[in-house]
């Protein structure tokens, strides 16, 4: 069974009753303000301009980026998370459930954005080379990974991030969430992404690491299934922009 089917209920931040989950918080809270702030920046005007949303999970970011204006596609591989996404989200927001591969017979796009998923993408090369090729000249990239150091605070303390190859300069190892969730996990740093990118005739526009506030961890402190609760004295995210050029 795909591990972030059995995950679609963690990450699912809506209302239940009166009380909000807090699985997704800290993305919509702490990532995606600058992402959204760097994209009303790069487009003034969205109506009607094409939208993908990369790793789109129950696809909160979709409907974020559709009451902006944008027309959305999500994707995602995990097949429950599509099916929580298609039960609330408005039919003109497109839903596909695949892998990057299957971007490159749909349309191109204004804009795309990934949060917190190409971090478990093994063959990151290829993935950025679909994505290079749905998205327009002009167009931007956006994207929030793990940052490296937060990496380092979780794989010391043994939480969150384990059995990775060091722990100074982590690679390769595991995401893990209680006994059942052990998802293969990637730790690049903002350079080796920036060379990858930049390499195909992009600019980068925008590096930046949100912290933590203190208001934010009081209400929803990160709780680590089953009873641990992950380091936040770094920043969670990494997040880098990039606009490809019109002439390559």
């Amino acid at each position: 069974m795909n591990q972030w089917d059995i995950l679609s209920e963690f990450f699912d931040v809506r209302v239940k009753g009166d009380k909000v989950q807090g699985g997704a918080m800290d993305n919509i809270l702490i990532a995606w303000p600058p992402i959204i702030k760097c994209i009303r920046e790069h487009f003034p005007k969205r109506k009607g301009l094409e939208a993908l949303d990369f790793g789109c999970g129950v696809g909160e970011f979709c409907y974020k980026l559709s009451k902006m204006g944008f027309k959305v596609t999500g994707t995602d591989n995990s097949a429950k998370m599509i099916e929580k996404a298609g039960s609330y989200l408005p039919k003109e927001i497109m839903l596909i459930k695949g892998e990057s591969d299957e971007l490159l017979t749909r349309k191109k796009y204004d804009l795309i954005t990934s949060i917190q998923t190409l971090q478990f993408i093994r063959n990151i090369r290829k993935t950025i080379a679909h994505l290079d090729k749905a998205l327009k000249p002009n167009g931007l990239l956006i994207f929030a990974v793990f940052n490296p150091q937060f990496a380092i605070n979780c794989i010391k303390e043994n939480v969150l991030l384990v059995n990775f190859d060091s722990d100074t300069h982590p690679k390769e190892g595991f995401f893990c969430l209680g006994d059942k969730i052990r998802i293969p996990t990637f730790i690049r740093t903002a350079s080796e992404y920036e060379r990858m990118v930049t390499e195909r005739g992009y600019k980068k526009v925008l590096e930046t690491y949100p912290r933590f506030t203190k208001k934010f961890l009081k209400k929803y402190p990160l709780k680590v299934p089953p009873d641990k609760i992950a380091p936040s004295k770094d920043p969670e995210y990494m997040i880098l922009g990039f606009v490809k050029k019109v002439n390559r």
